[in-house]
């Protein structure tokens, strides 16, 4: 993996890598009026990489769009700084140029710039042929009929795409930019995890878990709380 555009850098460490999350709080502490004290952390500054980055591997290069994602990271790091008032705690997570991931959401192939560029080119070489009529015939009216057929042109902007590629010492092949990014339909998932596969799942398995004991436990006082309001 490596940056798409200039180099990332971590707000809070300032450590190279391609995606990063942190966040800053400080310790808040409460007294009550029965001498009871309690402290809690309270947020105070939270942000999260929106910068492309490239994931390439035995199949070919993709642009990871890390916005909306939900990420799973193996390097995390969390410290204090207690001498300061309030007493602040400090998170960072990041996925860092070369770690394994593992990625999955909505996934396309576009055209890459080269193309735009390539088409342009041809199109003002295909201009300038025509400004020679006879040249332009001479060439390419096989048939000899003094106008060109619709094979008759497209042989000519093949002729002329192809002079272009040799130019630029471009191979016929096409090339392909791949993108993977959140996608517009709400329930389609989007996730990136440096985390092996077989550890992700355990984690989402534990999360559906969890989700379905509170459903149940939610059912359960919602029933409780029926019969008690109407006697039954």
């Amino acid at each position: 993996m490596e940056p798409v555009g200039p180099v990332i850098v971590s707000p809070l460490t300032g450590r190279s890598c391609v995606w990063y999350s942190y966040t800053i709080e400080e310790r808040v502490d409460t007294s009550r009026r029965d001498g009871h004290h309690s402290s809690h952390w309270r947020v105070v500054e939270r942000g999260r990489s929106d910068a492309l980055f490239l994931l390439e591997d035995e199949t070919g290069r993709c642009v990871i769009d890390p916005d909306d994602a939900d990420v799973y990271i193996r390097h995390q790091k969390t410290w204090h700084k207690r001498h300061v008032r309030p007493p602040r705690r400090y998170s960072e997570q990041l996925i860092r140029d070369g770690d394994p991931l593992y990625a999955i959401g909505f996934f396309k192939t576009v055209a890459d710039i080269e193309q735009q560029q390539t088409r342009e080119q041809v199109a003002h070489l295909l201009r300038q042929w025509k400004q020679d009529p006879g040249l332009l015939l001479h060439r390419f009216d096989h048939d000899r009929n003094g106008q060109l057929d619709s094979d008759e042109w497209e042989k000519a902007r093949q002729t002329a795409e192809n002079d272009i590629r040799r130019e630029q010492g471009i191979q016929t092949k096409e090339t392909q930019l791949n993108v993977m990014m959140s996608s517009d339909v709400s329930d389609q998932t989007y996730i990136l995890s440096s985390e092996p596969e077989a550890v992700l799942i355990k984690q989402y398995r534990f999360r559906a878990l969890k989700s379905l004991g509170l459903f149940f436990i939610l059912g359960s006082i919602a029933v409780w709380t029926f019969n008690i309001r109407f006697g039954l």
